[in-house]
């Protein structure tokens, strides 16, 4: 038995803030797991 395909975007952005606008124009546009990938922020703190 085959589970339903699923959607992964990972977001690679410099700033944090532009992070949340990336992940909610992702979940509008239907994906359905979101990979944060902290190695790209410039200051991750």
């Amino acid at each position: 038995m085959y589970s339903q395909t699923q959607i992964a975007i990972p977001i690679l952005q410099k700033n944090k803030d532009k992070v949340i606008d990336v992940a909610k124009d992702c979940i509008s546009k239907g994906a359905d797991i979101l990979e944060f990938r902290i190695d790209g922020l410039k200051n991750p703190q």
